[in-house]
């Protein structure tokens, strides 16, 4: 391999770089400024790798794919003869498995021990065989692990799409969204991404027996407390896409008005300890001109004390 192949190879496996959102700076809350992590979970067929893609180019945030992980994963142990239904060798080569990512949406990219698998890992006997991996408890640990790693990687402004992502992967997010659509509508759109020409029997396959294998270890069907249903049985594809953005921003205004209570709050309990500070004044002075030890200095001390508090009640009036 020569060299400007290498560079080109580490480029796309790095995480991409934090990049500005185009959500105006005037509509962001400072916590936001800094991180925005939008996790997007849902059953198969329901659209979210596509609309998480589309949704992070278009805020220019890092696409974390974390079932395209448990794919290759998959392939990985179809290629090295490991039985999916040995836990403990599957569990062996998640902890082994030799996996770099490409969190660009613009061009994502997933290599296996410098292996380009993009395209390898949406054959028919990745899909009807990921969810003996995903099942796996041990492997699972290990893979969330590295989900997490990747979100940290991208500084913490990234769209992390999968199983789990908004209750396990990523149950602090920015913003958390469960995105489905109907049994039926999901085939049809599985049945077109794979070219349009599998059979009902294949398309319950892939899509009935998975969502029925995998929710045994996680729930993606019921939004947890804190995640947002998006139901997208009857919007189009950029539909979808907004109504994903639009939960996203108001999860964004939900953290600007919190601070802002915060912060008036805070300016309110600073000018209260000014007028406190301010009304224990006179006394401060009054017991300074008791200390000079003279009668007279301590009638006017009291004379000025008294003034004062007349002319305060004055102006209360």
């Amino acid at each position: 391999m020569t060299e400007n192949n290498e560079s080109i190879l580490t480029q796309a496996a790095a995480p991409a770089s934090p990049a500005r959102s185009e959500f105006h700076d005037g509509d962001q809350p400072e916590s936001w400024r800094s991180e925005l992590v939008v996790a997007i979970d849902g059953p198969s067929g329901s659209g979210k790798s596509s609309v998480s893609r589309e949704v992070a180019r278009r805020l220019d945030l890092a696409f974390l794919d974390t079932g395209a992980m448990y794919r290759a994963l998959t392939w990985w142990c179809l290629e090295a003869g490991i039985d999916l239904e040995d836990e403990d060798a599957v569990a062996a080569a998640a902890d082994q498995l030799d996996l770099q990512l490409g969190t660009d949406p613009r061009r994502p990219s997933l290599m296996v021990a410098g292996a380009d698998v993009a395209e390898a890992i949406r054959e028919d006997r990745i899909s009807e065989n990921v969810s003996a991996v995903a099942k796996n408890p041990r492997a699972r640990k290990v893979m969330v692990a590295r989900q997490q790693v990747e979100i940290e990687s991208s500084g913490r402004r990234v769209v992390a799409e999968g199983r789990d992502v908004t209750t396990v992967v990523a149950p602090q997010a920015t913003a958390r969204v469960l995105l489905t659509a109907s049994e039926e509508v999901r085939m049809a759109r599985r049945n077109a991404q794979l070219g349009g020409d599998r059979s009902e029997e294949q398309l319950t396959t892939q899509v009935g027996r998975r969502d029925a294998a995998d929710s045994r270890v996680v729930n993606f069907t019921e939004a947890a407390d804190g995640v947002t249903l998006v139901d997208s049985t009857e919007l189009d594809f950029d539909e979808t896409v907004i109504a994903v953005i639009d939960v996203v921003r108001g999860a964004v205004e939900a953290i600007r008005a919190e601070h802002e209570d915060g912060d008036a709050e805070k300016e309110g309990g600073n000018a209260k300890d000014e007028d406190g500070t301010a009304e224990a004044g006179p006394a401060e002075d009054s017991t300074d001109a008791g200390a000079a030890g003279t009668e007279d200095t301590k009638a006017d001390a009291a004379g000025v004390e008294n003034n004062e508090t007349d002319e305060k009640v004055g102006e209360d009036g």
